[in-house]
Parts: structure tokens; sequence; C-alpha cells
């Protein structure tokens, strides 16, 4: 699942620098791609240990819900044309916000804030 985990919120990273329906700006694409990114830290922090390593190659229904909204995030940052750099950019800026209550979910936040996934 962590392998699973990390393509995904690095997925949202390049769909993201795409940057796009109810946002007007690629700040405001960044500030709901953390805050997204912070959900799914929420949901893995109230993970036990064996529930996250028993997920195997399933997916748990917050991951499909996160990749649904990664792309319409992504449609959103293609229509407003925002570039890989700005975006990566503005996610570290904002990713200061990020919190988590588990060792896993530390790890993300530290992941996010550092800008060690591809397109974040």
């Amino acid at each position: 699942m962590l392998k699973r985990l990390v393509a995904m919120i690095a997925l949202l990273g390049l769909v993201l620098a795409a940057c796009g329906g109810g946002t007007s700006s690629c700040e405001d694409i960044a500030d709901e791609t953390v805050g997204l990114v912070q959900e799914v830290i929420d949901e893995i922090d109230q993970m036990s240990p064996e529930e996250i390593a028993g997920q195997g190659e399933s997916s748990p229904s917050f991951l499909t819900d996160f990749d649904e909204q990664a792309e319409q995030l992504a449609d959103e940052a293609t229509s407003l044309g925002c570039t890989n750099e700005e975006m990566s950019e503005l996610i570290r800026a904002q990713a200061g916000s990020l919190t988590a209550e588990s060792e896993f979910g530390q790890f993300f936040v530290e992941l996010v804030q550092s800008g060690e996934f591809q397109g974040l």
C-alpha cells in the first residue's frame, strides 16, 4: 500500500502540474492540492500499521476518491496553463500547513514539504 500511496501522491503532483472546475488561479489549485493531500494523510493516520500492511494491491476507497479529485484538479490546472515549476513551488510553499499524527503520515508530510515527489 505504501507504494500505491506514494504513486498516488506523485500522480497528483504530475496531474496538477498540467494546472483548473471552480478555481481561478494556480494558487487556488495548489491550495486545493494541499488540502487533498491532507485528507489522504488524515485517512492514513486513522489506519493501524497492520491495516496499512494488509492492503496489499487493493486500494482503500479514500484513494479512489483521491484519484477522481486529482483528475478534476488536473483538468483545472490544464485550463489555467500552470507550469510544472510554478505548481511545484506553490505546493511546497503551502505544504507547511500539512500535519500528521502517525509516523507513516509524517513520512508523507515530509516528502511533500521537501519536494521529493516528482511534480510536487
